[in-house]
């Protein structure tokens, strides 16, 4: 099995339109995938109607392979999502999806695997369209090693932005050391294989997921001011 993580709001058009193009796009013909779901509550969602809708897109993700686990998060927060997703895999290898995201070429994870065992890599990430290259963790669509991604998830700390944790350097010293090194960390070739879905939905929405205050003290979704 390869787990396949995603966090999710109530979006149920995007997340089809992912999983849509998701099982069009990446296969694995040594695997299946089954998968771990963190579904949260954004800011115009009705709070009386959460569990509905969260078990409204649990039999949506069904239509597309086996869901693992399903946790609703009452009060949102991306890193809580991110930290009990990665803490609930169990996989040699771990797929990060998110649900706002639609692949446009294959993706052949049975090559993604042979060359990370070779060249012993960490992660492996799918570029996206019109992206510059980061030499660093990033959460867009990406094959882990499992046991290192776990790693990471149980030194992660939920009051700061994930992909902020995962930069060395920046706002988490025990998980500096767990990174990915150099060419622990590759970028497949012959990009993009992916483009973002959930920026237009979020602006139309006036959110951002990160509170722009300078502490960051809130990690959650929340209107622009």
């Amino acid at each position: 099995m390869i787990d396949v993580t995603m966090p999710c709001t109530i979006r149920p058009d995007i997340i089809k339109q992912t999983l849509e193009s998701f099982r069009k796009f990446v296969n694995c013909s040594s695997h299946n995938f089954q998968f771990i779901v963190n579904i949260d509550l954004a800011p115009k969602d009705e709070p009386n109607m959460l569990e509905k809708k969260a078990y409204m897109i649990e039999d949506l993700v069904k239509n597309f392979g086996d869901v693992k686990k399903m946790r609703i998060g009452y009060y949102p927060n991306f890193a809580i999502a991110c930290k009990w997703l990665w803490q609930n895999t169990t996989s040699e290898y771990i797929f990060h999806l998110e649900d706002d995201w639609e692949f446009l070429k294959p993706i052949h994870l049975n090559s993604v695997i042979e060359q990370m065992i070779n060249k012993e890599c960490l992660e492996t990430r799918f570029p996206k369209v019109n992206a510059p290259k980061f030499d660093r963790v990033t959460c867009q669509p990406c094959l882990w090693y499992g046991p290192r991604l776990r790693k990471l998830a149980d030194n992660m700390i939920t009051t700061k932005d994930p992909e902020k944790q995962m930069r060395i350097g920046s706002v988490n010293e025990k998980i500096d050391e767990l990174l990915p090194g150099q060419g622990e960390l590759l970028d497949w070739p012959n990009g993009p294989y992916c483009r973002d879905l959930g920026r237009e939905w979020s602006k139309a929405r006036g959110l951002v997921k990160w509170n722009k205050n300078i502490d960051r003290k809130e990690i959650t979704w929340t209107y622009q001011n």
